[in-house]
């Protein structure tokens, strides 16, 4: 199971009263967020062991294991009590840091128009026709989809108008990094558009390991593969 540690009461923190005084035997329960169903919070980065529910700080008002941890992307409610079951806070709507975290590698690609270029084609990236998730920029000037240039494919860009002579166009975009990448295959199966720089692959048809530099496949050598 995937467990984030919680924002709140995550390692070592120590609740308190109203008044100011550590919170000894104080209530934390945890619920599903904006319900009263309990949810079940753990005691490590493992997920192996739920904490009780309420949980019941210690003498120093704090959470006795030392640390809270969320199921990833779920979303919770904690409900702060006194000894006696007294309210002194809610908060709602929490989840755990980084959860439904998605690493994301950016890959872009500059070009030097020529007089009157239109097209250009992506030899470094491929991004998602429609997808917005590409930019384009002249200049360092934005531009717009559909308005300023046309994704054509999902290697070509076509600007609606030529372009001038030395105009530096920037086509940058992002890709989500595989938790499981091919690593192993025929020449003809190497991974390209959705490499990540330093991916390791090994080419079947070679015989040899080979790495992803950003650009192109290299042998250990740093040579071309």
């Amino acid at each position: 199971m995937s467990v984030n540690l919680s924002p709140l009461g995550g390692a070592g923190a120590q609740f308190f009263s109203n008044n100011g005084v550590p919170l000894a035997g104080g209530l934390l329960y945890t619920y599903s967020a904006g319900t009263s169903t309990p949810a079940t919070a753990y005691t490590s980065n493992l997920g192996l062991t739920a904490l009780a529910n309420p949980i019941v700080l210690d003498s120093a008002g704090r959470v006795p294991t030392g640390e809270i941890w969320l199921t990833d992307g779920v979303s919770y409610k904690f409900v702060l009590k006194t000894a006696l079951d007294v309210l002194i806070a809610t908060w709602d709507n929490l989840t755990g840091i980084n959860s439904n975290f998605v690493p994301f590698t950016q890959k872009k690609q500059t070009f030097t128009a020529t007089a009157g270029q239109t097209v250009f084609t992506l030899t470094t990236m491929q991004y998602i026709v429609g997808g917005n998730n590409l930019s384009v920029y002249v200049n360092g000037s934005k531009q717009i989809a559909a308005v300023n240039y046309i994704e054509t494919s999902s290697t070509v860009v076509t600007f609606v108008s030529g372009l001038n002579i030395n105009d530096v166009v920037e086509c940058t975009t992002s890709i989500t990094n595989t938790t499981n990448p091919i690593d192993s295959g025929p020449t003809s199966s190497r991974p390209t558009g959705s490499a990540i720089t330093g991916q390791y692959y090994f080419d079947t048809t070679i015989v040899k390991p080979i790495w992803w530099n950003g650009t192109i496949w290299i042998l250990a050598t740093g040579l071309a593969a």
